[in-house]
């Protein structure tokens, strides 16, 4: 076990040890596109004198998530990441969320979307109501991340209504003057006609 009294270690009551030197729960991410987590067994943890351990390591993930634009291009999108174990079943493991709802003080902003919320669910599948868990009735933790992309398409709108606005300008502006240029030229072999019509008669005339 990993507990001891304080007062006999110079009141140290937590040490910092490799992650490979603590046992960890098979964790694992379904619907992830990656095989694990990536650096889940390359950082160190604390573990403190009541046995306690706490773990955290940045990672990288990637799931699939569907997405419905149905109400585009205000819609609200919702994605839940599942995490669960393949090997421990009910009796021998417990997950717990820490905080719920999650806690997004350090998110960081954008520009595109906003996670409005993050909400825990805790679900454990029993193979029936009065049979123990077994190593099928895995429990998993739901964390359902609430996308808000309505900033994201009206951005696309502007853009695109911007592009087509130019595009009108620059097509109405050719068109004006190709009519300019056309009622010059019309103008010129006017004046040309008529000024030719006029050299010729006086020429003619005047022979006579």
């Amino acid at each position: 076990l990993l507990k001891w009294d304080p007062s006999g270690y110079d009141n140290k009551n937590y040490i910092v040890v490799p992650i490979a030197k603590v046992w960890t729960p098979d964790l694992t991410l379904y619907d992830s596109l990656d095989s694990e987590m990536n650096g889940m067994d390359k950082n160190r943890a604390i573990v403190y004198s009541d046995g306690s351990v706490y773990y955290n390591f940045p990672t990288l993930i990637e799931v699939i998530c569907p997405i419905d634009v149905t109400s585009f291009p205000f819609d609200t999108q919702v994605c839940a990441l599942l995490f669960g174990s393949w090997v421990y079943h009910g009796n021998q493991l417990d997950m717990l969320a820490r905080d719920n709802p999650g806690d997004l003080s350090s998110m960081k902003t954008n520009v595109e979307w906003v996670i409005q919320k993050i909400v825990v669910e805790r679900h454990e599948l029993l193979v029936a109501d009065k049979l123990p868990p077994s190593a099928d009735s895995t429990p998993w933790i739901m964390f359902f991340f609430n996308f808000i992309l309505g900033l994201s398409a009206v951005s696309t709108m502007v853009q695109k209504k911007v592009g087509d606005l130019i595009k009108d300008i620059e097509q109405s502006t050719n068109t004006e003057l190709w009519q300019f240029l056309s009622v010059a030229i019309d103008r010129l072999g006017l004046v040309l006609f008529t000024l030719t019509l006029i050299g010729g008669s006086s020429y003619v005339w005047s022979a006579k």
